[in-house]
């Protein structure tokens, strides 16, 4: 598969992670608790790295988030994609609530974080990859 789709340095991911997904992720708290969350940053169908985050003490399954970065036509930036997929268990009865979608820029250079709002996904099981 040729997406253009690569593996941008610790700084970078560590950016996106600080800037778009914590803030989202502390949100997120107050509706459904803490919890814990594996963030993987994704090239194609392959996990490159990943790493664990999140509010909870407790041993329970971490909730999935794929990260996925692309070039642009600016030289010193990167587009980024976050998708969370959270198991059906964890969803407020009735609501449906099956994560969140959000992308973004972020300048190689300085690491600024350009974020766009974040869409909460109901009944969305399924990985569906760049929008």
């Amino acid at each position: 598969m040729n997406s253009e789709e690569l593996l941008p340095t610790y700084e970078i991911i560590e950016a996106v992670l600080k800037n778009s997904i914590n803030p989202i992720l502390i949100q997120l708290e107050n509706d459904i608790g803490k919890l814990k969350y594996r963030c993987s940053v994704y090239v194609d169908d392959k996990e490159m790295s990943s790493q664990i985050i999140g509010f909870s003490e407790t041993d329970g399954i971490a909730q999935p988030i794929r990260v996925r970065f692309r070039p642009t036509f600016n030289a010193n930036q990167l587009k980024f994609q976050v998708e969370a997929v959270f198991s059906k268990d964890i969803s407020p009865q009735g609501t449906g609530f099956s994560g969140f979608w959000t992308k973004g820029k972020v300048n190689t250079d300085n690491f600024i974080v350009q974020k766009s709002p974040w869409i909460v996904q109901y009944s969305v099981w399924k990985w569906k990859g760049w929008k």
